[in-house]
């Protein structure tokens, strides 16, 4: 299993001063890699830094920064042999690092809940220690949607932004779902033009009124397209509306931080 690595003295920082976000779906292919990419590049273009973690053994978040499934093995291939997952990052730019799961190897980790809250554990040990290249303002962590799988390791983070589509198999999943303390419902692919939808929309604007990000996201083309091309959406249409979403998500990221960050 991964280890963490030895501190050295006087490098501990307090806890305080990083805000770890948990994203996951309500359900797979609702596009919570996509919005974990996406606001990790809102959040840097507003001068955060941010450690972005992908723990799905899809390995798709990668794509959205154009990294090759070549360049690095992740996380994913250390995991067993007590590798340091930080010999793993990838530079995007300036304010953004990539951990990549890693596809290209044998012997992966399995996604289950015991590595997902492992590897979860030792990264936050490990960067709050500051013996990382970079120290991050912000760490997002593209979960699996396996509510039984993240929900230990969610008790490692600050914020939870559960990814749903505002359609009936939603509204069931919904009712099932037990939310993390700080959890928040982020919709995406919303379509106001669809009845069923625009009821829902509503009725979930009452039921889950504490719970619902004042930022939602509706379907958009651009989105899907940004992928094919190896960038985020900011950078293959930032005049769109979902470019002009995001930043007012970020910006209420930052206002959360700013308020429980002392």
């Amino acid at each position: 299993m991964l280890s963490i690595p030895l501190i050295y003295r006087g490098a501990e920082e307090e806890l305080k001063n990083k805000t770890i976000l948990a994203i996951s779906g309500l359900r797979g292919g609702v596009g919570a890699t996509s919005m974990a990419a996406l606001l990790a590049e809102a959040l840097s273009q507003k001068g955060a830094s941010v450690l972005v973690v992908d723990l799905n053994d899809s390995d798709l978040l990668r794509f959205h920064y154009d990294v090759s499934d070549h360049q690095l093995a992740g996380w994913g291939s250390t995991f067993w042999h007590g590798g340091n997952w930080f010999n793993q990052l990838v530079f995007i730019d300036e304010n953004i690092w990539l951990l990549p799961y890693g596809s290209q190897v044998r012997n992966r980790a399995p996604i289950n809940a015991h590595t997902i809250n492992s590897i979860v554990e030792i990264i936050i040990k490990t960067a709050r220690k500051g013996i990382i290249p970079f120290q991050p303002d912000w760490i997002i962590f593209d979960m699996p949607h396996h509510q039984g799988v993240i929900k230990k390791a969610l008790h490692w983070c600050d914020l939870h932004f559960l990814v749903c589509e505002v359609d009936f198999a939603a509204n069931i999943l919904l009712e099932q779902y037990d939310f993390f303390d700080h959890g928040y419902l982020l919709l995406n692919k919303f379509n106001p033009q669809h009845p069923l939808g625009s009821r829902l929309f509503h009725s979930w604007g009452q039921e889950y009124a504490q719970r619902m990000l004042p930022v939602h996201f509706l379907w958009d083309i651009n989105i899907l397209e940004s992928l094919s091309r190896g960038h985020t959406v900011l950078r293959h249409a930032p005049d769109c509306e979902s470019s002009k979403r995001v930043y007012k998500l970020a910006q209420w990221c930052l206002n959360y931080r700013a308020s429980t960050v002392i």
